[in-house]
């Protein structure tokens, strides 16, 4: 709900999910699309049986707000400047995070699920980069970076 709220308040117009899992976060980002009235949602899953699940739980918004890709997130090339990225894939999410820079929009806001897990990959994360961040403490942490 607290990535969706995000969402909801920046108003992105690309936004890059990359680790759908079952589909809660994304299928409550495409709800927030869809109340923007703008933007575009891509979500990549490595998993196919995941895939198929957040597919199945997003099905009212697949081709309209929202595309599922089943691919590797370190192959991925966005089709545009990414103004939100939510990186819940892996446990090297600094990789992806270091992916997708080059792509990120000047004001793209970051944020890494699961920050409380991936202390070391938080540090290589934050060598990253140059821009403001914080690290919430929720029960799984969450790690927001914006320019």
């Amino acid at each position: 709900m607290l990535v969706a709220a995000l969402v909801k308040a920046i108003q992105p117009e690309f936004v890059l999910e990359v680790g759908s899992h079952y589909g809660q976060t994304t299928e409550r980002i495409s709800q927030v699309i869809r109340e923007n009235g703008h933007g575009e949602f891509i979500s990549l899953e490595i998993d196919p049986e995941m895939v198929g699940s957040a597919s199945h739980r997003c099905q009212e918004y697949i081709g309209k707000e929202v595309t599922i890709i089943n691919i590797d997130s370190l192959t991925y090339v966005p089709p545009k400047p990414i103004d939100f990225l939510f990186v819940d894939g892996s446990e090297q999410r600094s990789k992806d995070v270091e992916h997708y820079l080059p792509y990120l929009s000047h004001h793209c806001m970051v944020v890494v699920h699961d920050a409380a897990y991936y202390l070391s990959e938080n540090d290589r994360i934050l060598g990253l980069w140059l821009w403001d961040h914080i690290n919430l403490n929720t029960p799984r942490g969450l790690l927001i970076l914006t320019r």
